[in-house]
Protein backbone atom coordinates (compact mmCIF):
# COMPACT_ATOMS: atom_id res chain seq x y z
CA UNK A 1 0.00 0.00 0.00
CA UNK A 2 1.06 3.74 -0.68
CA UNK A 3 -0.20 6.13 1.80
CA UNK A 4 -0.20 9.86 1.89
CA UNK A 5 -2.22 13.31 2.05
CA UNK A 6 -4.21 14.59 -0.30
CA UNK A 7 -5.95 18.27 -0.55
CA UNK A 8 -9.21 18.57 -0.60
CA UNK A 9 -10.94 20.09 -3.45
CA UNK A 10 -13.33 21.30 -2.03
CA UNK A 11 -12.28 22.58 1.16
CA UNK A 12 -10.42 26.21 1.45
CA UNK A 13 -9.13 25.15 4.70
CA UNK A 14 -6.52 23.11 3.17
CA UNK A 15 -7.62 20.27 4.87
CA UNK A 16 -6.37 16.95 3.70
CA UNK A 17 -7.45 13.06 3.92
CA UNK A 18 -5.92 9.93 3.81
CA UNK A 19 -5.07 8.46 0.82
CA UNK A 20 -4.27 4.41 -0.19
CA UNK A 21 -3.66 2.92 -2.89
CA UNK A 22 -2.90 -1.43 -4.07
CA UNK A 23 0.31 -1.18 -6.27
CA UNK A 24 0.24 -4.71 -7.98
CA UNK A 25 3.25 -5.95 -9.16
CA UNK A 26 3.39 -7.74 -12.36
CA UNK A 27 3.11 -11.05 -11.82
CA UNK A 28 -0.12 -9.92 -9.67
CA UNK A 29 -1.21 -8.49 -12.76
CA UNK A 30 -0.64 -11.50 -15.11
CA UNK A 31 -2.48 -13.47 -12.61
CA UNK A 32 -5.26 -11.14 -12.47
CA UNK A 33 -5.84 -10.87 -16.28
CA UNK A 34 -5.54 -14.50 -16.57
CA UNK A 35 -8.55 -14.59 -13.84
CA UNK A 36 -10.56 -12.12 -16.11
CA UNK A 37 -10.10 -13.78 -19.09
CA UNK A 38 -11.17 -16.75 -17.84
CA UNK A 39 -14.53 -15.28 -16.50
CA UNK A 40 -14.24 -14.40 -12.26
CA UNK A 41 -16.09 -11.50 -11.84
CA UNK A 42 -14.96 -8.52 -11.35
CA UNK A 43 -15.92 -8.08 -7.81
CA UNK A 44 -14.56 -11.22 -6.74
CA UNK A 45 -11.00 -9.73 -8.40
CA UNK A 46 -11.61 -6.62 -7.08
CA UNK A 47 -12.12 -8.49 -3.68
CA UNK A 48 -8.91 -10.74 -3.96
CA UNK A 49 -6.59 -8.07 -4.91
CA UNK A 50 -7.65 -5.94 -2.79
CA UNK A 51 -8.37 -3.04 -5.30
CA UNK A 52 -11.63 -0.97 -7.23
CA UNK A 53 -13.43 -2.58 -9.73
CA UNK A 54 -12.32 0.10 -12.27
CA UNK A 55 -8.86 -0.93 -11.77
CA UNK A 56 -9.21 -4.63 -12.57
CA UNK A 57 -11.54 -3.35 -15.37
CA UNK A 58 -8.46 -1.05 -16.44
CA UNK A 59 -5.63 -4.18 -16.46
CA UNK A 60 -7.92 -5.88 -18.93
CA UNK A 61 -8.31 -3.20 -21.02
CA UNK A 62 -4.89 -2.66 -21.32
CA UNK A 63 -4.09 -6.54 -21.84
CA UNK A 64 -6.39 -6.12 -25.01
CA UNK A 65 -9.36 -8.14 -23.51
CA UNK A 66 -13.04 -7.06 -24.20
CA UNK A 67 -15.27 -5.08 -21.73
CA UNK A 68 -17.69 -7.83 -19.71
CA UNK A 69 -21.40 -6.62 -19.06
CA UNK A 70 -22.76 -8.09 -16.58
CA UNK A 71 -24.83 -11.08 -17.76
CA UNK A 72 -28.25 -11.61 -16.19
CA UNK A 73 -29.79 -14.78 -16.05
CA UNK A 74 -33.38 -15.80 -16.39
CA UNK A 75 -33.42 -14.83 -12.41
CA UNK A 76 -31.94 -11.98 -12.71
CA UNK A 77 -34.22 -10.46 -15.48
CA UNK A 78 -37.31 -12.20 -12.71
CA UNK A 79 -35.60 -10.30 -9.92
CA UNK A 80 -35.46 -6.84 -11.58
CA UNK A 81 -39.07 -7.56 -12.88
CA UNK A 82 -40.27 -8.36 -9.45
CA UNK A 83 -38.80 -5.73 -7.84
CA UNK A 84 -40.03 -3.27 -10.34
CA UNK A 85 -43.32 -4.79 -9.95
CA UNK A 86 -43.17 -4.21 -6.18
CA UNK A 87 -42.60 -0.39 -6.68
CA UNK A 88 -39.22 -0.12 -6.20
CA UNK A 89 -37.47 2.42 -8.16
CA UNK A 90 -34.83 1.57 -10.87
CA UNK A 91 -32.08 2.86 -9.23
CA UNK A 92 -32.73 0.94 -5.91
CA UNK A 93 -33.21 -2.47 -8.05
CA UNK A 94 -29.91 -1.81 -9.78
CA UNK A 95 -28.27 -0.95 -6.53
CA UNK A 96 -29.84 -4.32 -5.36
CA UNK A 97 -29.25 -6.36 -8.57
CA UNK A 98 -25.59 -5.44 -9.18
CA UNK A 99 -26.35 -3.54 -12.06
CA UNK A 100 -26.31 -0.12 -13.39
CA UNK A 101 -30.08 1.71 -13.96
CA UNK A 102 -29.61 2.03 -17.65
CA UNK A 103 -29.39 -1.84 -17.54
CA UNK A 104 -32.59 -2.01 -15.52
CA UNK A 105 -34.28 -0.01 -17.76
CA UNK A 106 -33.36 -1.74 -21.07
CA UNK A 107 -34.45 -5.54 -19.14
CA UNK A 108 -37.33 -4.05 -17.95
CA UNK A 109 -38.19 -2.45 -21.73
CA UNK A 110 -36.92 -5.64 -23.37
CA UNK A 111 -39.78 -7.83 -21.15
CA UNK A 112 -42.30 -5.13 -22.34
CA UNK A 113 -42.54 -3.63 -18.86
CA UNK A 114 -43.73 0.19 -19.01
CA UNK A 115 -41.93 2.29 -17.14
CA UNK A 116 -43.38 4.60 -14.65
CA UNK A 117 -42.67 8.36 -14.68
CA UNK A 118 -39.85 9.32 -12.68
CA UNK A 119 -42.13 11.94 -10.35
CA UNK A 120 -42.20 14.65 -12.82
CA UNK A 121 -38.43 14.80 -12.62
CA UNK A 122 -36.00 13.80 -15.55
CA UNK A 123 -34.30 10.93 -15.57
CA UNK A 124 -30.76 11.03 -16.37
CA UNK A 125 -30.36 8.62 -19.05
CA UNK A 126 -33.34 10.28 -21.51
CA UNK A 127 -31.65 11.25 -24.51
CA UNK A 128 -28.63 10.01 -23.31
CA UNK A 129 -26.72 7.63 -26.31
CA UNK A 130 -25.73 4.18 -25.27
CA UNK A 131 -24.98 0.83 -26.58
CA UNK A 132 -27.41 -2.07 -26.16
Amino acid sequence: MVGGTVQSPNDSRNATFPLSQTILAPKQVAQLVTEYADGTPVKVLAERYRVARQTVSEHARRAGLNRRPKVLDEAGVAQIMSLYGSGLGIDRIGEQVGVGPVRVRETLVGAGVEIRSCGGRTAYWVGRRHSA
